[in-house]
């Protein structure tokens, strides 16, 4: 697996990115931290010294806060790009529509949330591939209602996040699947998949659609609640990838450089591991650039 990701961030890494970031500084001086870089850091960056990264700290478990400090996979693998840079780690806490926005008005070097490789986000970011993940449905565990595939949303109501994947497939080829069926689908996007999941406990929405490990974690914290991930595999699986601005080529390809080393060095499959994350399978990326629809 590692040998077959290396080739394909060789060959494709560079003209796409990743969106995600944070706030928060590593501790260390500049000098100490660029003693210590393995790989060439950008030439420009936002903040000297250090990788400013924007994510929505509402997402756990990628990217959340926990009394005052910043956890979740984005967060120790932004640690670990920080690290080989030889910079310090400044995490921006930015909502999820807000992210990409907030690149391109260069208030940050990248976008690391979990931000889903798309031919739509690539005409206004680069994206390096890092994870591959998918989508899960949270529903009541107790309900009727245990959708499997896209298709048995037709006729409910369905919870999504906004700016979100699952709200441009659920408006999007879901909402036309279904009227091809001469049926209907209910979109309800919600800012925070906090908000998401209390609309489905309440019984306003019949389902939330969103990513597989998000939905996992949520069924598990609100286990008073009695929610469930009713689809036991992975639904539309994609790659995320970092965001990086069109106008800052030498940050994707420090990103790319950092991100093979991590390949090459076992950390990152060790750490996606942990999360229940997967390697980019170079397929998928390459269907995510031309627009594939996953089904």
């Amino acid at each position: 697996m590692r040998k077959k990701m290396r080739a394909f961030t060789l060959s494709l890494v560079l003209p796409i990115t990743l969106a995600t970031v944070a706030a928060c500084s590593a501790e260390g001086s500049v000098a100490d931290t660029a003693a210590s870089a393995e790989v060439s850091p950008p030439s420009a960056l936002i903040s000297p010294g250090a990788l400013t990264v924007t994510a929505d700290f509402q997402g756990p478990p990628f990217d959340y806060v926990e009394g005052t400090t910043k956890k979740g996979f984005d967060v120790e693998f932004d640690e670990m790009i920080a690290r080989l840079l030889g910079l310090k780690l400044e995490l921006v806490d930015t909502r999820f529509s807000s992210l990409i926005p907030s690149l391109q008005a260069g208030r940050a070097d990248a976008a690391i949330s979990m931000l889903y490789i798309t031919q739509e986000r690539l005409k206004t970011v680069d994206m390096v591939p890092y994870a591959q993940t998918g989508s899960g449905f949270l529903v009541k565990s107790d309900g009727d209602f245990q959708p499997k595939t896209a298709a048995d949303l037709c006729g409910h109501k369905v919870a999504v996040l906004a700016g979100g994947f699952e709200e441009g497939m659920a408006t999007g080829a879901i909402t036309a699947d279904c009227a091809a069926s001469g049926s209907t689908l209910d979109v309800k996007s919600f800012p925070t998949d906090v908000e998401a999941t209390q609309d489905v406990a309440a019984g306003r929405s019949d389902a939330f659609f969103t990513n597989f490990s998000i939905v996992s974690y949520r069924a598990d914290e609100f286990a008073e609640l009695n929610l469930a991930v009713s689809n036991p595999e992975l639904l539309f699986p994609i790659p995320t990838g970092i965001a990086v601005s069109k106008d800052r080529p030498d940050t994707s390809r420090a990103m790319e450089q950092a991100v093979e080393k991590l390949v090459e060095n076992g950390e990152l499959e060790t750490l996606l591991d942990k999360f229940g994350l997967q390697l980019p399978d170079p397929a998928l990326v390459e269907d995510a650039r031309k627009g594939v629809l996953y089904k």
